[in-house]
This record gives C-alpha cells, sequence and structure tokens, in this order.
C-alpha cells in the first residue's frame, strides 16, 4: 500500500501538507476486490498497455482506469479507481501467469492517467525492493 493521509506539520500550521495515496488491492482483500472488479470496466476510456523484458521474464501490462463518481466506491478520498492486468511470461520455461489487482487513488484522472498509474505501481516496488536485503550481505 502506498498511502500518506494529508497532514499539518507543527513548523506551518497554517499551512497544510498535502500527500496523495494510490491503494493496491488484490484478491486478499475479498470485499474490497470484489467490488472493484464488478465496476463497468467494458466502459473504461481511459487505457495504457506496454510490455517490459527482465530479470527472466516478458510482462504485458494493461491498464484502465475510471473515475470513482457515482460508481458507489466507499472509500475516503478516492477519485479515480484503475485495474492492472498483468500477463508473465517466464522465459526460461515457459510458464505462464496472469495477475489482476486495483489501484485506489484519491489523484484525480487529470493527475493520474493509466500510464501514471503503472509508473507509481513500478516505483513502489523499486522502492520496496531496495528496502530488502539478502541476509549475509552488507548495506552500502
Amino acid at each position: 500500500m502506498l498511502c500518506t493521509p494529508s497532514a499539518t506539520t507543527p513548523a506551518s500550521s497554517s499551512r497544510p501538507k498535502k500527500a496523495h495515496y494510490a491503494f493496491t488491492v488484490k484478491r486478499n482483500q475479498k470485499n474490497l476486490y470484489e467490488e472493484l472488479r464488478t465496476l463497468p470496466w467494458g466502459e473504461a476510456t481511459a487505457k495504457f498497455s506496454d510490455r517490459t523484458t527482465g530479470h527472466g521474464h516478458l510482462e504485458a501490462r494493461v491498464v484502465q482506469a475510471l473515475t470513482v463518481t457515482n460508481l458507489g466506491v466507499d472509500f475516503s478520498y478516492a477519485a479515480d479507481v484503475a485495474k492492472v492486468v498483468c500477463h508473465r511470461t517466464d522465459t526460461k520455461a515457459g510458464k505462464r501467469s496472469r495477475e489482476t489487482v486495483c489501484v485506489i487513488t484519491d489523484l484525480t484522472s487529470r493527475q493520474a492517467s493509466p500510464e501514471r498509474v503503472a509508473t507509481i505501481l513500478r516505483t513502489h516496488w523499486v522502492i520496496e525492493n531496495r528496502l530488502h536485503f539478502a541476509r549475509g550481505t552488507r548495506l552500502p
């Protein structure tokens, strides 16, 4: 989950500090995932797709976005919802997999195009992966 609520800093209490969130919803969050899965994705006009290779995988991602207005999504300050479908092929074994995740964000469609949502998710995993290191390795 990428989540930083808006806050007021003590040093500048007259100016609120604005931050945004992009909350990833996977199948293990059954109720919320089901609510998002049943949205009218066929009507989504905002779409982005890309293909990448690396680490022995071929990945194809399709990102669709919907504006939350009148969709009945019960999530604080939500403005946009995206669905990301990732098809992954292991280049050595030929094994294929598919994962679908949804993203809820307070960013509007002007602030977070489907392409930007894909970038936000990728950036999150880069940061996440850099936080962990293999046991026995030395930190720089």
